[in-house]
């Protein structure tokens, strides 16, 4: 299976149970309220997002950053937000006491860049 494709079903792992969530939480309304989320297609941009929303990635911004980075790979795009959240938020703290203020901006480019600083502070500075 390649990245990107993947389809959440439940007789991927067996009897895994299922867990619901609320489209609203993911910005959108689901027909009945409520949906699988083993059965979101998560071979598409929309899918991806949605499962990422429901496990709890709600920084829209951040999240339309990784998905247009990598595509539908969620495995790729919760790595990113993952690290964003735990290795990279030092370095966001780092880049607020340099002077860049802008931590939505900060956190789109480390995201752009890998979480590397020098690259980030080098696009913060060409005015990116």
């Amino acid at each position: 299976m390649r990245g990107g494709e993947h389809r959440c079903n439940s007789s991927e792992q067996g009897e895994r149970e299922s867990k619901p969530f609320f489209a609203a939480a993911a910005g959108g309304a689901a027909v009945g309220g409520a949906m699988d989320i083993n059965d979101v297609d998560t071979s598409t941009a929309e899918g991806v997002k949605l499962v990422l929303a429901s496990m709890g990635f709600t920084d829209d911004a951040a999240v339309a950053t990784v998905v247009n980075k990598h595509g539908p790979d969620l495995q790729a795009c919760a790595r990113d937000l993952v690290s964003l959240t735990s290795e990279w938020a030092t370095l966001l703290d780092d880049l607020a006491e340099m002077g860049f203020d802008d931590r939505q901006l900060n956190t789109k480019l480390m995201l752009q860049n890998d979480g590397n600083l020098k690259r980030t502070v080098k696009a913060l500075v060409e005015g990116a």
